[in-house]
């Protein structure tokens, strides 16, 4: 496996995979990027500036995804623009939503899986929109931590021996485990209802195992 391949399945790993620009209508996209930010205090000037940034931000993920050179040669152009729309959209967020904003812009694969979690148990545990918020930046913040720990270590190093990649999956492994734990304890503060807690734990078990294969794949070269 080469390092670009590597690092983009780390990057799909890590959740930072973002939405396919081709699969949206113009009406679509707007849908999109209005749920993704539902549960910043919007406006009309943040509703714009949040469009503009999501414009951008999956025309990153397609050229980082490309082997076009002509899209690889566009990203340094495209880093810089994303980076001053992420300073105008910080200037246009209620101060309370800063800290918000940081961990939702990177959030696409936490929010479908969030939904499709929501879509499975609303027939027998529905989950409130409270519900939803909780777990989703608890959530967040513990992945967060995640990808800090996937991107300093030596799995995202460009070529590691073998050994090296090994031990380095062994320390990712166990970051990524203890980042479901700790989420799923502090979630649990949140959901009163012992069934929802169950389906929810379950789920993420499922999301954990499936992720954790993917690493080790990676790790061993398969």
């Amino acid at each position: 496996m080469s390092h670009s391949e590597h690092a983009s399945d780390a990057s799909s790993v890590a959740g930072e995979s973002g939405p396919d620009s081709q699969k949206f209508s113009d009406t679509g996209f707007r849908d999109y990027v209005a749920g993704k930010y539902r549960f910043l205090q919007s406006n009309p000037a943040l509703g714009a500036a949040l469009l503009e940034r999501e414009r951008i931000a999956v025309a990153i993920n397609t050229a980082r995804q490309s082997s076009d050179p002509a899209a690889k040669e566009a990203m340094s152009r495209q880093q810089a623009a994303l980076e001053a729309l992420d300073r105008k959209v910080g200037a246009l967020l209620a101060p309370s939503d800063l800290a918000a904003f940081e961990v939702l812009k990177d959030s696409d694969v936490e929010q479908f899986q969030l939904e499709d979690f929501a879509g499975g148990v609303s027939g027998v545990a529905p989950l409130s929109e409270a519900d939803k918020k909780a777990i989703l930046y608890t959530k967040l913040a513990y992945r967060q931590r995640f990808r800090q720990v996937l991107a300093d270590s030596r799995f995202m190093r460009d070529d590691p021996g073998a050994a090296e990649r090994k031990l380095a999956f062994a320390e990712v492994s166990r970051a990524l485990a203890a980042s479901r734990d700790s989420y799923l304890q502090e979630v649990r503060q949140y959901l009163y209802d012992d069934e929802q807690f169950a389906l929810l734990r379950n789920y993420e078990t499922t999301e954990f195992n499936a992720e954790l294969e993917k690493l080790r794949r990676m790790a061993y070269g398969e």
